[in-house]
């Protein structure tokens, strides 16, 4: 909350002018040349992550139609009887019948749950599946974005050739930024500067 109160009193106080060289605009136009836009590096970093598709929102679609298909239910019944049957004869012996019944019963039962199509509990699970894929890709699109700009002032910072202009620690941060984002756009960062400084 702090933090907003602050953002909102700094935006209220008048902008200082800022002036940029003209040396400054051509090393920006330059190194914007030669690397690829934060749009295209966001985009690689979701789709190596896999959040680039939204397909929680064809769940939710499928999830109420499922009420117009039937739970089908399919059984057999087979039930064997022996009958044993004493039976006197008109000669006065005995006689011993004995019989089996097979008796095959199937059956098969469609439920339809008509009330699915207005609600189903499914979509509970399939709306926090989709708040957390949602925070996932602010985060992940957050800290790219941070990457992104701290590289970009490292490089800037290195063409104004300030007094650790070309130092190898300054070339280490940036090389290490670049690798960072390689990591998080699964190799496009790289292929994209190869690619653009050729």
């Amino acid at each position: 909350m702090k933090r907003w109160i602050l953002m909102a009193l700094l935006a209220l106080l008048p902008a200082a002018p800022t002036r940029v060289s003209a040396d400054e605009r051509t090393a920006l136009a330059e190194i914007e040349r030669r690397e690829p836009p934060l749009a295209a590096v966001r985009q690689a970093a979701l789709r190596y992550a896999g959040l680039d598709q939204h397909p929680e929102r064809a769940w939710g679609r499928r999830t109420r139609l499922a009420g117009l298909m039937p739970t089908l239910t399919v059984s057999i019944n087979r039930d064997l009887a022996h009958d044993a049957d004493v039976s006197r004869q008109s000669t006065g012996k005995e006689e011993l019948a004995v019989g089996t019944d097979e008796d095959l019963g199937f059956e098969a039962r469609a439920v339809w749950r008509l009330d699915r199509l207005l609600f189903d509990e499914a979509e509970v699970r399939v709306l926090q599946v989709a708040q957390r894929q949602h925070q996932e890709r602010i985060e992940l699109l957050t800290r790219v974005t941070s990457i992104y700009y701290q590289r970009r002032k490292l490089q800037i910072a290195r063409y104004r050739g300030g007094k650790d202009a070309g130092s190898i620690d300054q070339l280490l941060a940036i090389e290490e930024l670049t690798d960072q984002l390689d990591a998080l756009t699964g190799g496009y960062l790289r292929l994209a500067l190869n690619t653009q400084n050729r």
